[in-house]
């Protein structure tokens, strides 16, 4: 089993890696982050039923360190979306974030029912599954997810891209699922298949 200090280092790789899919580019100042909460949550006073900003909205409370106001959001979001599995998975997400590990692994076990095909959702249940240390059924996630990943990414590379947006969206889509395949190599114990994927997305 490969040290401490490789993971650590590696994950940082894999995640500085992975285009951020939280926060838009112009949104990462504090201040920026501030000022757009308070223009979405007018908005969603203006709009409660609008999921999309309320999702928004959500995201900036979670990397504003507000897990709580995140969770309230993610719940009101799924009775909108009921059967929306990317909801069910974030607010797995914030629950890990705030131990509620139990909770957590209901919501991502409903995330992957509700969408068995996307590999965030297993991603999510993986971890989970990590941090309560029912390795086996973690590493039966990742694999999943693995598979779900490279079929995207086969995909990906079949797309045409012609103009210069269409290039960008196929090369950052290819380089995000070339991180999650390495995340998940790296937390099924194979540093050396995931250092090939970060080497590879790396060359982008």
């Amino acid at each position: 089993m490969m040290a401490k200090k490789t993971i650590i280092i590696l994950v940082f790789i894999a995640a500085a890696l992975a285009p951020a899919p939280l926060l838009p580019q112009a949104w990462q100042d504090d201040d920026d982050i501030s000022t757009q909460a308070l223009k979405l949550e007018q908005e969603a006073k203006a709009d409660p039923g609008n999921a999309a900003i309320l999702l928004n909205l959500e995201k900036l409370y979670a990397a504003m360190g507000m897990p709580e106001k995140a969770r309230a959001l993610l719940e009101h979001i799924i009775e909108l979306r009921p059967d929306d599995p990317a909801a069910y998975s974030e607010l797995g997400y914030i629950l890990d974030l705030m131990n509620e590990h139990g909770l957590a692994l209901k919501y991502h076990l409903l995330a992957v029912e509700k969408g068995p095909d996307d590999p965030l959702a297993h991603i999510n249940l993986g971890l989970s599954y990590y941090y309560t240390s029912r390795n086996e059924d973690a590493a039966a996630e990742f694999n999943a997810a693995i598979r779900i990943n490279q079929n995207l990414l086969d995909a990906a590379r079949q797309l045409p891209a012609y103009t210069p947006e269409e290039i960008s969206s196929n090369i950052a889509g290819q380089v995000y699922y070339l991180s999650n395949i390495a995340l998940c190599h790296l937390f099924t114990n194979r540093p050396h298949k995931a250092l090939e994927y970060l080497e590879t997305a790396r060359g982008f």
